[in-house]
């Protein structure tokens, strides 16, 4: 089977309840922190503005012009960085989260396949890049174990 045909059979959530809380706890973190920053530039701004009405200076000064392009200057930087770090956070955490949810999915369907009257089990095997490679090792281990014959 070729790697575009085995990539168009691919579940795009294997466990969508595990994935979707990952992707969505990531994502209130990171939006969450760049609401701090925002709020902290915000107040930053504010100090500024009324130091220079402290100051007397009138509002069509250079000094409030100034601060206004680089307020809006600094809300397109926070507005593209919170977009494109969401975006990467929902991508790398769907790609992470297949990593984790894979070899658990595929543990489960191992054990609900094995016909009982079978003697020799297969062997458990993972993706190469996922998560818990020691799990499929340990328990292959073990089967192997119950399934020496025993010298009674």
């Amino acid at each position: 089977m070729d790697n575009a045909h085995k990539r168009s059979r691919q579940t795009f959530l294997i466990n969508p309840d595990f994935q979707w809380a990952m992707i969505r706890w990531t994502l209130f973190i990171s939006l969450f922190s760049s609401g701090i920053f925002y709020i902290s530039t915000v107040i930053f701004f504010n100090d500024l503005q009324e130091l220079g009405l402290q100051q007397k200076l009138s509002p069509d000064s250079p000094y409030f012009r100034f601060l206004a392009l680089e307020n809006q200057r600094m809300n397109l930087i926070f507005g593209l960085t919170t977009a494109i770090s969401s975006v990467l956070i929902v991508l790398f955490g769907m790609r992470f989260s297949h990593k984790i949810a894979g070899p658990i999915h595929r543990f489960r369907q191992y054990l609900s396949g094995i016909d009982p009257s079978s003697t020799k089990l297969p062997d458990l095997k993972f993706r190469e890049d996922d998560f818990f490679q020691e799990l499929a090792t340990d328990f292959n281990s073990f089967k192997s174990k119950i399934q020496a014959p025993r010298q009674d």
